[in-house]
């Protein structure tokens, strides 16, 4: 059993993001052996046993009928990432311990350090909102508070006494809770040891320390913190917290300081707490010895305290604490507390709490050393206020956090990086120690250095993970004030909430200087590359940062080409870096709704270029070739490596094929109506182009992302034709993509189906064969077109079916996607003759302006991302609709927000918010900007799947404020707009 993984622990709040599997393979596959045990045991004890454990358990019944009404179930939101931990929405178990003031007893780590939203499910079903009142900054407890003449149907609401005293080695307990996520869940325990060391819970987790626990078997699982372990006289003996997920171990948290800490909530006074930034552990009398306690000393320990097994050892002193400056150090053993002997925690933490300061007698090694040791406000050292900026939470390094890294509390802490600081590799979990030349050692000193720069200008930051605390390292950072507001918070223990208030900002943004560039003898300028970072993930894409290469079509106009799979949306920042070294921004000018390229744009005056000597004859820019790639065709592929490094190469092309690929779940852009190019070999890379050998573009090297058929999210690399994309170029005409912002298509998504396969069953004629056979290029076009889907709600859509062999467009035989394409383009009408079950039909089919903008406008309510459904979702087959009544489509939503509390999914379309539709945004923002804070709204939705469905969620504007993000089409610049709203 050496190598025997040892159990983990974990705290018993059930989140709904973090479904515990370990804990449900127990429950299930456990149960026939437990049902075996417990036959066995009634058969033992059939005679006489039973007579007893009836008369227990109807001792307990009596006393859980009455303290029942007091176990309500709490629905916590954490609505900012937060001392380390993130967002989200749990729920957990608390209990009234105060009916007149309306004070529930539960976890620490439910109520959090950080700010929350929550509400309290009681015995009647009555749900009322509670806020926060107290969490301790050590041990795991805190208090919430409700308004008791809010609960109207439970006239014996109770309390539970909180008895402390009463718990004892083999006193049978029942838990009373939200287990596993029951409303009301009994389980039974013994009392097993009052002395077990504190839970660890991970390293960068909430642990408590300086205390004991109290163990017992009892099973509980995910939802159960905060659950009372009572008697069988309903006395609460202890505060359920944690356990093991591979075994029936649980952990309770003794009650003496909680007792302590309601005597001044009730009173409405603040609790002293205090420290000496040092965690003690408790070891047996035979490790102290090991550390050099005399044996007279330990007899003299056992003889004034007949229970005593062990000392209080300095297990961790903080760096910079009241210990650390007075000398205390690890293995040094408590001997006395202000000259009185102290073998446990409570004596320690009761002198502690109560003293400015305190003497110290230790044992260390075969010295005995006196210190006089000032002690530290705990809640001085626990952050109470929050700076958050471009979606990164940023707050004082916590005493929490200072144990997990052996660091000093303070500091300028990442809770989360946001969208700023995550562009720049700044993760969570680090330490900023300066903005430029400005040295920030707390939170005021952070905020005046980084609100002097204006939006878009580049700072550098210096910072240490604090998982590589020793290793400085700095970033440079562009400064983001386009997408999120900046704010600052402060937590207000009366009201429970954060309030918070905007950050001041310089005027305008930056104006960027021309940058000097030059290139050597062997770089090709066009080839550069393109970063794309997305604050919110839209349109269905998977992550939100993304890089690949570009090509510079136009280096006059600044016209750069790259995939969608680089730019996959219109929402968010693009830069371009030119040769390794220089980096300009740039914005999205067409996104292709059908084939998977994308243009940016920007602004050719920001590069100074100077070119090697006899670089002159070399275009900036690359041009179409007049030789499309074939089969065995040798070309030159050039491109960018992984490391950014330009790639030159040699290779054959090896067969152009069709591109197919399945839909994906959630919807978003794949390819379509493509050829694709391959090749025999290349080097690994990001991206590139196919030249001929007078260095003119053939095809373009791209990756498509799409999904396999178990869903999981893949990208390949294939060549498209240049033809493709000059074509496009030539179609938008002068005006450019910066002008023009849809295309003229059929809409429609097309398969290929074998000559041999229509002609057998599809009823395709001799005829049609011969003209289909004329038109074909190559021996693999011997096919026909075939309809896969057609865009719902476009005009082809009235009259194109899915299952339509498409014969000819204006007559012509068509038999390759690019005909197709060409034979419509710019064209309002086309007419279209197509087999659709065995009769040939001749239709006037109007064609599709498709957008190439890509979505234009989002709307975050109650966490909810909101936009007009886009081209993927529609390519489904369909748009939800209600009663004619078309819907917004939720992309996505914030963890920890309104609708992740209620259940709201995305991939839905919302019609109506209070029975009022909501066809478009703009009906969306009329709406809900009536809506009052705190107000409960019925929203009506429609699936992917035609499924309705109603939802109810609770509007919280304090944190999640209606926000409307709008893209101006001309200039590309996206604004950021705050939606009044009604205050309650």
């Amino acid at each position: 059993l050496d190598c025997a993984q040892a159990p983990a622990l974990r705290p018993f709040r059930s989140a709904q993001r973090h479904l515990r599997a370990s804990a449900s393979a127990r429950a299930s596959g456990g149960r026939a052996g437990r049902a075996a045990q417990r036959r066995r045991l009634h058969e033992r004890t059939r005679s006489g046993g039973c007579a007893m454990a009836s008369e227990a358990g109807a001792g307990f019944a009596q006393a859980i009928e009455r303290i029942s009404s007091a176990v309500v179930v709490l629905h916590v939101c954490n609505v900012r990432a937060f001392d380390g931990e993130g967002r989200g929405s749990s729920s957990a178990t608390g209990f009234v311990v105060d009916r007149e003031r309306g004070i529930i007893l539960t976890n620490r780590h439910v109520v959090s350090a950080g700010p929350v939203q929550a509400d309290a499910t009681f015995l009647s079903k009555e749900e009322v909102p509670v806020v926060p009142l107290y969490r301790d900054p050590v041990h795991d407890f805190g208090f919430f508070r409700f308004d008791p003449a809010k609960i109207n149907f439970l006239p014996n609401l109770t309390e539970i006494p909180l008895s402390p005293e009463r718990a004892k080695v083999g006193l049978e307990i029942r838990v009373v809770g939200n287990d596993a996520g029951e409303k009301l869940s009994i389980l039974a325990g013994t009392l097993a040891r009052l002395d077990r060391d504190a839970p660890n819970y991970g390293s960068k987790e909430y642990n408590d320390h300086n205390t004991f626990y109290i163990a017992a078997a009892s099973g509980t699982s995910g939802g159960s913190s905060g659950s009372p372990v009572i008697d069988k006289d309903g006395h609460c003996v202890a505060l359920n917290a944690g356990g093991k997920t591979r075994a029936a171990s649980s952990f309770y948290l003794p009650l003496d300081r909680v007792v302590r800490a309601l005597k001044y909530v009730r009173n409405g006074e603040a609790v002293p707490r205090r420290t000496l930034q040092c965690i003690f552990k408790h070891l047996a009398f035979a490790e102290c010895v090991r550390l050099g306690l005399d044996k007279k000393e330990e007899a003299a320990v056992r003889n004034e305290y007949s229970d005593a097994t062990g000392l209080l050892v300095a297990h961790q002193v903080v760096p910079s604490g009241p210990a650390h400056r007075a000398g205390l150090q690890p293995g040094d053993i408590v001997l006395k507390l202000n000259g009185e002997r102290v073998h446990h925690f409570l004596p320690l933490e009761s002198t502690l709490d109560d003293s400015k300061s305190v003497d110290l007698h230790v044992k260390r090694g075969d010295k005995t050393l006196d210190f006089t040791v000032e002690t530290d406000d705990l809640h001085a050292i626990s952050p109470s206020e929050f700076i958050e900026i471009s979606g990164a939470i940023i707050h004082p390094l916590s005493y929490q956090q200072a144990i997990n890294n052996h660091l000093a509390p303070g500091g300028v802490y990442v809770s989360s990086s946001g969208f700023m600081l995550g562009r720049a590799d700044i993760n969570w979990d680090t330490l900023i120690l300066a903005v430029n030349d400005d040295v920030t050692p707390d939170l005021d000193a952070f905020e005046k250095a980084i609100c002097k720069y204006p939006n878009l200008s580049n700072v550098s930051i210096r910072f240490i993970e604090l998982s590589n605390k020793f290793r400085e390292q700095v970033r440079t950072v562009t400064i983001d004030r386009t997408w999120f507001f900046w704010r600052r918070a402060k937590r207000c223990d009366e009201t429970g909430l954060w309030h918070h208030h905007d950050l001041p900002a310089p005027e305008g943004d930056f104006e960027m200087q021309p940058q000097h560039i030059s290139y050597a003898h062997d770089t090709i300028p066009a080839v550069v590359l393109v970063s794309f970072d997305v604050p919110f993930q839209c349109d269905g894409i998977p992550i939100s940062s993304f890089h690949g290469a570009g090509i510079v079509l136009d280096a006059k106009a600044g016209l750069v080409l790259c995939d969608r799979n680089t730019v996959p949306t219109s929402l968010g920042n693009v830069t371009l870096t030119f040769a390794g070294s220089v980096e300009i921004p740039a914005v999205v000018e067409f996104l292709h709704p059908l084939h998977n390229f994308s243009f940016v744009r920007y602004n050719p005056a920001l590069l100074d270029v100077e070119q090697a000597e006899g670089l002159e004859h070399l275009a900036f820019d690359l041009v179409e070739s007049s030789e499309p790639l074939k089969s065995g065709d040798e070309t030159t592929f050039v491109g960018l490596s992984h490391n950014m490094t330009q790639i030159r190469q040699r290779c054959t092309v090896t067969n152009i094929e069709r591109l197919l690929f399945p839909h994906a779940k959630p919807p978003r852009f794949t390819a379509k109506n493509q050829e694709v190019i391959h090749i025999d070999k290349h080097v690994r890379n990001i991206g590139g182009a196919f030249l001929d050998v007078q260095g003119r573009v053939q095809a373009f090297w791209f990756s498509f992302s799409y999904q396999n058929e178990s869903s999981k999210d893949k990208e390949t690399f294939a060549g498209i034709p240049a033809s493709i994309v000059f074509d496009t170029l030539r179609e938008l005409g002068d005006a450019g993509p910066s002008n023009v912002h849809s295309v003229c298509t059929l809409a429609t998504d097309f398969v290929v189906t074998p000559i041999a396969k229509a002609r057998a069953g599809m009823g395709l004629s001799t005829e049609w064969v011969k003209k289909l056979a004329s038109v074909a290029k190559t021996s693999s076009n011997n096919h026909v077109l075939t309809i896969r889907n057609v865009l719902a709600g476009s005009p082809p859509a009235e009259l194109l079916k899915p299952g339509d062999l498409l014969l000819a467009i204006d007559s012509q035989p068509i038999n390759d996607f690019r005909s197709a394409e060409k034979a419509v383009a710019m064209r309002e009408k086309v007419k279209v003759t197509v087999l659709r079950d065995l009769n040939e039909l001749e239709l006037e089919v109007p064609t599709c302006h498709m957008s190439c903008t890509g979505t234009t406008r989002l709307v975050l309510f109650a966490g909810l991302f909101l936009q007009a459904p886009h081209s993927a979702v529609a390519f489904r087959g369909f748009l939800p609709v209600d009663n004619a009544h078309e819907g917004v489509y939720c992309s996505r939503w914030f963890y920890g927000s309104p609708a992740h509390r209620y259940g709201l999914c995305a991939t839905h379309c919302i019609v109506a918010i209070n029975d009022e539709p909501t066809p478009d945004l703009d009906a969306v923002v009329s709406v809900v900007s009536k809506l009052e804070d705190g107000q409960f709204v019925r929203i009506k939705t429609v699936s992917l799947c035609d499924k309705n469905a109603v939802f109810t969620l609770k509007c919280d504007y304090h944190y999640w404020p209606t926000v409307d993000l709008v893209r101006d089409v001309n200039s590309g610049k996206w604004h950021l707009n705050h939606v009044e709203q009604l205050s309650k």
